[in-house]
């Protein structure tokens, strides 16, 4: 779960997973991964979130 790297800059709590053409942002808790957003690689993730 803990293999994106954080976003704090953008929001508290989230994470970011470069997969091929996606950006895969998500937040975590200690049973659930929640996806929030799933973007094109060229997307601006502060802009979309």
């Amino acid at each position: 779960p803990e293999i994106g790297s954080s976003i704090k800059y953008v929001r508290q709590g989230y994470r970011l997973y470069h997969f091929k053409h996606h950006l895969i942002i998500y937040c975590m808790t200690s049973t659930v991964i929640d996806i929030v957003r799933v973007l094109g690689e060229n997307m601006d993730v502060k802009r979309h979130l």
